[in-house]
């Protein structure tokens, strides 16, 4: 019968259990790496939007025209755009990148401002009352290996904090 001898087997297990224990903490740190790179590179090309004046704006929809980001709109996109807290579902995560709230331009319709979700929409894919500016989609094409090197880059370093690693 053959026999197999390994050395330091015990320190490979250590290493192992480590790891199980630490795995969750490894896919945090990863999932928000990548999550503040992509939100950044959204609020920047929010920043670079052509836009118009609040009172542009608002002469161009009173007068039934499409027109661009107003300057309002655009801060509040900028302001609101954050990611959520990480969701553990079942044992797989996700982290959201969004817009929440409103932003300080209110209307009859919408007396406590105007929802950012709404208008990131209606820039990114055009609508009868805004010109289609595209800068989430562009953005994430743009940034997808930045998105993965930095998740990669993340969950290296918390690997080699958990197992004492180099």
């Amino acid at each position: 019968m053959a026999k197999f001898k390994f050395e330091g087997i015990r320190a490979y297990i250590d290493q192992l259990n480590k790891l199980e224990k630490g795995t969750d903490e490894v896919c945090k740190a990863a999932l928000y790496a990548g999550a503040d790179v992509l939100a950044d590179g959204i609020k920047e090309a929010i920043r670079s939007l052509d836009r118009v004046t609040d009172a542009q704006a608002m002469a161009d929809w009173k007068a039934g025209k499409p027109c661009k980001i107003s300057v309002s709109q655009k801060i509040g996109l900028v302001e609101s755009m954050g990611v959520t807290p990480i969701r553990d579902k079942y044992g797989q995560y996700d982290v959201k990148i969004g817009f929440d709230g409103y932003n300080d331009i209110k209307t009859k319709h919408w007396p406590n401002g105007q929802p950012n979700a709404l208008i990131a929409r209606a820039c990114e894919s055009g609508s009868t009352g805004m010109i289609k500016q595209p800068f989430i989609r562009p953005t994430e094409k743009r940034l997808k290996s930045a998105v993965y090197d930095a998740m990669d880059a993340a969950a290296n370093k918390k690997l080699n904090e958990i197992t004492g690693g180099e």
